[in-house]
C-alpha cells in the first residue's frame, strides 16, 4: 500500500507501558487485540490516556478471557457449570484490586499452547470504572458486538442485545469493545 503524497506519518516502536510519544499528542489511540498480551494492562492504558489530547478518542478491542461462549450449543450440565463459574468470576471481580487478572505464561510446556502469550484477562465492568476514574467518558463498553455482527438471524441478534443489557451477562460476551473520550 502507498501513502498519499505529502502524508505526515511516523512509525514508532516502543513498549505499550512506556510509549515514546509526548503527552497530549494524539487525537485517537487505537488498541486492537493487544492488552491481553501485557502483564500490566493498567500501565498500558495509562499511557494511552496520557498521549491523548482532550476530547481525544480511545478505542480498545480485546478477547474477553471470561467469555461464556454463549454462541455455542452446550449441554445443560455445561451451561450450569459455566454459569456457576461466571458467578464466581463476577464476585471475584467486585473484590479484585485491579480491572485485570494476569498470569505469567509457562513457555516450557510441550507442545506450546498457541495463545500462551495471552497473559491478562480484563473484567469489563471494572475496565469501565477505571476509565471513568481516570478522566475519560466511556461511550461504549460492550462484549457482544462481535457476536451480533456475525449472525444474520434476527432472533440471534435480539438474543445478544438482551445479553448486552443484562446486568450479569453483559460481562461475558466473546470480545470487549471499549470506546472512551478523554475529558481532562
Amino acid at each position: 500500500n502507498r501513502l498519499p503524497e505529502g502524508a505526515d506519518i511516523q512509525l514508532i516502536q516502543s513498549s505499550a507501558e512506556s510509549v515514546a510519544v509526548k503527552s497530549v499528542y494524539a487525537d485517537i489511540v487505537y488498541s486492537f487485540e493487544m492488552l491481553e498480551h501485557t502483564i500490566n494492562p493498567e500501565k498500558a492504558i495509562h499511557e494511552m490516556i496520557r498521549v491523548l489530547k482532550k476530547n481525544g478518542l480511545l478505542f480498545i478491542s480485546l478477547p474477553n478471557g471470561f467469555s461464556l461462549d454463549l454462541h455455542l450449543k452446550k449441554k445443560t450440565i455445561s451451561l450450569v457449570c459455566d454459569f456457576f463459574g461466571a458467578c464466581c468470576i463476577w464476585v471475584n471481580s467486585l473484590f479484585h484490586r485491579t480491572f485485570f487478572w494476569s498470569v505469567v505464561p509457562v513457555l516450557e510446556c510441550n507442545p506450546l499452547y498457541p495463545d500462551c502469550d495471552m497473559v491478562s484477562k480484563v473484567f469489563p465492568l471494572k475496565l469501565k470504572k477505571f476509565f471513568l476514574a481516570n478522566g475519560c467518558k466511556v461511550e461504549t463498553n460492550d462484549t457482544f458486538f462481535f457476536q451480533r455482527a456475525k449472525v444474520s438471524d434476527l432472533l440471534e441478534k435480539k438474543k445478544y442485545e438482551q445479553y448486552a443489557k443484562n446486568f450479569f451477562y453483559k460481562n461475558f460476551g466473546d470480545h470487549i469493545l471499549l470506546i472512551a473520550r478523554k475529558q481532562v
